[in-house]
């Protein structure tokens, strides 16, 4: 089967799974009509003009789907909403939760997928970088064994932890004084590029202000935040960790709140 008759039948899955999740007369999601317009501006965009960029364009909408079909099957999930509009701000968050108990919360769902080539630059810049990881930790990659592309795509992915979260620290802000309530960031993969404990380590290093021992990038990620004169607004109560294969209907691992596994005593 060719590529592109993949991507057709992938297409015609996710419609089979979820356009009557999120665009049925039952469907529990407000806004469902807009989340399912942008998939199928994704497909359309893709089979116009078919690319590697297209194609992870539609994975991202349909990670958002995933999500909002997780969210709709949450009985703890009293309301939903996808990209509600809040008077007097700019752009929107994508997902509105009325919760139990008259609670509520903010959810932003961004896909990490982080494109690295195993070239001798990239291996280059795997040796410069290796000097700042945390001590007593061990990065094991060879340069014949896709070293670069490895260290590459965790490199990468940590890098997007942080830019994302700073971006939606902000945007969460200016939300959370017009409408109150916490505010969760998921991240999602295919669970190949990234691995589930990347993303503990930085989830444990936001909720607590220090980085784990056993943290590879937490020296290194530490240098980075003096030397750009970073500050974390902390205002994110959780983060979410969403893996699931790029052909696949329902994820294979579904984390929140993500916490990394307790630090064993000296």
């Amino acid at each position: 089967m060719s590529i592109e008759a993949e991507i057709e039948a992938h297409v015609a899955a996710i419609t089979e799974a979820y356009r009557e999740t999120v665009m049925g007369p039952d469907a529990r999601i407000e806004g469902g009509a807009r989340l399912w317009g942008q998939f199928e501006d994704a497909v359309a965009a893709w089979r116009a003009k078919p690319s590697p960029k297209r194609v992870l364009a539609i994975i991202e909408r349909v990670n958002e789907l995933t999500v909002a079909g997780l969210f709709i099957k949450d009985d703890s999930i009293v309301k939903l909403e996808y990209e509600p509009r809040q008077a007097g701000l700019e752009g929107r968050i994508d997902f509105r939760l009325g919760l139990d108990m008259g609670k509520a919360a903010h959810a932003e769902v961004k896909t990490v997928q982080p494109q690295t080539d195993d070239s001798d630059e990239n291996w280059e810049k795997y040796e410069e970088r290796r000097q700042h990881f945390t001590a007593d930790t061990h990065v094991i990659v060879r340069k014949e064994w896709m070293g670069a592309q490895l260290f590459g795509r965790s490199f990468s992915a940590r890098s997007a932890f942080m830019r994302y979260t700073l971006e939606f620290e902000k945007r969460l802000e200016a939300v959370q004084a017009a409408s109150p309530g916490s505010g969760c960031l998921i991240f999602c993969g295919n669970g190949i590029d990234w691995h589930p404990s990347q993303l503990e380590d930085f989830a444990d290093f936001y909720r607590t202000g220090k980085h784990r021992p056993d943290d590879s990038f937490g020296d290194m990620e530490r240098h980075h935040m003096k030397e750009n004169n970073i500050t974390l607004r902390r205002n994110i109560h959780s983060f979410g960790c969403l893996t699931r294969g790029h052909s696949d209907l329902q994820p294979s691992r579904w984390i929140l709140p993500v916490r990394g596994p307790p630090i064993p005593c000296a």
